[in-house]
């Protein structure tokens, strides 16, 4: 490349969505366009120099100034490749792109993802994993545009247009709408090989809108093909015998997003790890009560406070399912009060596990499937995610009753989510993970397995139990856990409980503490009337609380207030 562009660094996690200038882009011929006007559009701005050799620039001051006092609508994060750089360090890299995309979509312009790299042909796979990455976390926001920078003397035909069409399908499979920017020979010089055999995208020639185009602008004539044009109209010059419905105007709020403390997760072995950096990690943190009898704690107030005063990287959001008041009986109040924490972990930059908190999930396989594939379509784009699709079953058996299910529900998740993770539950109240370890869930990944226990009643046999099934390379997650008994009373078991949590804390096992409630029981987290804004407050909490508070102040959980 010249050497001319230069700029930016620093670790800015929260964004505010703000619109970019021209909205969803698209090409159309030889244009980049305006998907709601239809229109040629034309971006100007500034490319950063590599990031490995001037990562002083990569910050959000440097965009906010650039859009101030340059003018600018697009930014360019040049990742270098080589040279000490996503090659060498990929987690140090890409966090300076995130800390860039993050800032652009903060400041409402848009932001080339640069590959930077003359060799990305000898770099494939790294650069389909690289993409892959960053279009799941961002490819939902219409300010991306994705770049393989400038290719040396490779052959168009044999060479660089089946390194771009394998990267182009991974990035399709979670991002089918976000311009991409393909390299050429001779540094991006020989556009006219490229002319002579193009890359061609799935187009159908009866399409009757643009690609791009979204439900809502199907009454605007110029997102609408020629064919689109020509049906519509006819159609009204036709009679149709329909009244329109009145129109209606749906005004949603940009939704705040802090990238969580370790990112994408994955599962690998016995452990739950950062995508990007390979290393195990640790959820901790707290459990909500039901939702439909505590729903006085499920929003953002409540979510603050747990990462800020009780050290939390991860909640849990425990949507009652058949019990009285919960989603079978009434779903949309439900669902919506899941969504108000999964939005609320999202601004707070922690993860949240989304919890189908029933005993009796195999009874309603039909309605599981239907609320995770909502809320996975809905929500799976965005790291901070953890499906557990099945609280505590019965003790029922593993591998003919509670597996079948598991697959089922799964495959449901995956159709729209193929990267989150998924906590499966365990016989006999979420307990015999030696079960599953015997007969794991194969053909799918990033799966793990629940264990529950509360202290005062489950010791050295369960964690035997749990050792074993650990053994076995089973990936558990403790997603709640309790001080006292498992009928949710009795004494604080310090001893016990601190024999649980030296355990897990050897395996990097998450745990989530049973639960922010102020209900008559030794188990709640609060006392009788303490209110979401009092979450915080150390005089509001009650024996057990103040024991699980403690120790996680203990706790290094990567978060910060």
């Amino acid at each position: 490349m010249l050497f001319r562009s230069f700029l930016i660094f620093s670790l800015v996690h929260t964004i505010q969505a703000t619109a970019p200038p021209f909205g969803q882009l698209a090409t159309s011929g030889n244009k980049l366009i305006s998907v709601s006007k239809g229109q040629p559009v034309q971006l100007k701005g500034i490319s950063l120099w590599w990031s490995v050799w001037e990562s002083l620039w990569y910050n959000a001051t440097t965009v906010q100034n650039l859009v101030k006092y340059w003018n600018i609508n697009v930014i360019r994060a040049a990742m270098a490749v080589d040279h000490g750089g996503y090659l060498t360090s990929p987690d140090t890299e890409i966090q300076k792109v995130w800390t860039i995309v993050n800032a652009a979509i903060n400041s409402g312009i848009y932001v080339i993802i640069d590959w930077h790299d003359s060799n990305a042909t000898f770099h494939q796979n790294q650069s389909i994993q690289f993409f892959t990455n960053i279009s799941a976390t961002y490819g939902s926001y219409p300010h991306i545009l994705y770049e393989n920078n400038q290719p040396t003397t490779d052959p168009w035909n044999t060479s660089l247009k089946p390194y771009h069409e394998a990267v182009i399908a991974a990035i399709r499979k979670n991002d089918p709408n976000n311009v991409i920017i393909v390299g050429t020979g001779n540094y991006d010089q020989y556009v006219d090989d490229a002319s002579v055999n193009p890359i061609t995208e799935y187009s159908d020639g009866d399409a009757a809108v643009i690609s791009g185009a979204t439900p809502d602008q199907l009454g605007n004539s110029s997102v609408l093909t020629q064919s689109g044009q020509l049906v519509q109209s006819h159609l009204l010059n036709s009679s149709t015998t329909t009244t329109p419905a009145p129109a209606t105007t749906t005004t949603t709020a940009p939704r705040v997003v802090v990238n969580p403390p370790y990112g994408r997760l994955a599962v690998k072995g016995a452990n739950i790890i950062s995508n990007a950096t390979g290393q195990p990690v640790q959820l901790i943190g707290m459990s909500l009560f039901w939702d439909q009898w505590m729903p006085q704690f499920y929003n953002q107030t409540t979510i603050n406070n747990l990462k800020c005063s009780w050290k939390s990287n991860i909640v849990r959001a425990a949507m009652g399912v058949d019990a009285s008041g919960g989603y079978l009986s009434d779903p949309t109040t439900n669902t919506q009060l899941v969504y108000s924490v999964i939005d609320a972990a999202i601004a707070a930059g922690i993860y949240v596990i989304v919890d189908w908190h029933t005993s009796n999930a195999t009874a309603y396989l039909n309605q599981s499937i239907a609320f995770f594939s909502s809320v996975s379509a809905k929500y799976g784009s965005y790291p901070h995610i953890i499906y557990e699709i099945f609280n505590e079953p019965l003790n029922v058996n593993w591998t003919t009753v509670l597996k079948p299910y598991h697959i089922a529900v799964i495959q449901a998740i995956r159709a729209n989510d193929p990267y989150n993770v998924i906590v499966v539950g365990t016989p006999n109240w979420s307990q015999n993970v030696d079960q599953a370890a015997a007969d794991p869930i194969t053909n799918q990944t990033n799966i793990a397995y629940t264990l529950h226990y509360y202290a005062g009643t489950h010791h050295q046999s369960l964690r035997d139990i749990a050792t074993q099934a650990i053994n076995k390379s089973l990936p558990i997650f403790v997603t709640e856990y309790g001080t006292v008994n498992s009928d949710g009373n009795g004494p604080v078991n310090q001893s016990e409980s601190q024999l649980w949590w030296n355990l897990l804390d050897q395996y990097k096992i998450g745990y989530l503490n049973w639960a922010i409630e102020d209900k008559n029981e030794t188990a709640a987290a609060l006392v009788s009337g303490t209110t979401a804004q009092q979450v915080g407050t150390n005089t509001t909490w009650t024996p057990s609380g103040a024991f699980v508070n403690a120790w996680y102040q203990t706790k290094s959980t990567n978060v910060t207030c």
